[in-house]
């Protein structure tokens, strides 16, 4: 019994054959690889995917790949917790995890402006005004990566909709 927390690899969900289990039903699934799922092509999006197929109810946590530059596109792809690990990360190097990515931290005296917060706003808002999709698209405009992810989400999307398709016709 793993409890309301299911920490999943992605080692884990391609050769663990107790995560069919019928009665798993984790509260929260924690992706623990996400860092690295996020730098290969594909593999993120798949592994999110996958879970929320598996697991609907589950909220979804990515540790250490959230920041305010992708917020929206990670819950887009259906990441419901985030935490500051980046950006603690950032501000460790001097530097300050932004909308637009990372940037060097200004000695000038410049107000401390919380982007989380703002970041965390602009979602709740896209959320309730059924534009999140949007906010995503324009968000992963700072990142090649996130372009990808995008694209990678769409993909499986189409394929996922194309094979319910099939189903129905038949």
């Amino acid at each position: 019994d793993t409890g309301d927390l299911l920490p999943i690899s992605w080692q884990r969900i391609r050769h663990d054959p107790d995560l069919l289990a019928k009665d798993l039903k984790p509260a929260i699934i924690a992706l623990v690889d996400a860092p690295q799922l996020a730098r290969r092509p594909g593999r993120l999006i798949e592994a999110i995917t996958l879970l929320k197929r598996r697991f609907p109810g589950a909220l979804m946590w990515t540790p250490g790949i959230s920041g305010p530059d992708n917020l929206a596109p990670l819950t887009w792809f259906g990441v419901d917790l985030h935490d500051q690990v980046r950006s603690r990360q950032c501000a460790a190097s001097g530097f300050v995890l932004t909308a637009s990515g990372p940037r060097k931290i200004e000695e000038s005296g410049e107000p401390d402006v919380d982007h989380w917060a703002i970041a965390i706003a602009e979602v709740r808002r896209a959320i309730r005004d059924s534009s999140l999709r949007e906010l995503a698209d324009r968000q992963a405009l700072t990142s090649p990566r996130l372009v990808e992810h995008m694209r990678r989400y769409d993909d499986l999307m189409a394929e996922s909709t194309d094979h319910l398709s099939q189903i129905v016709d038949n």
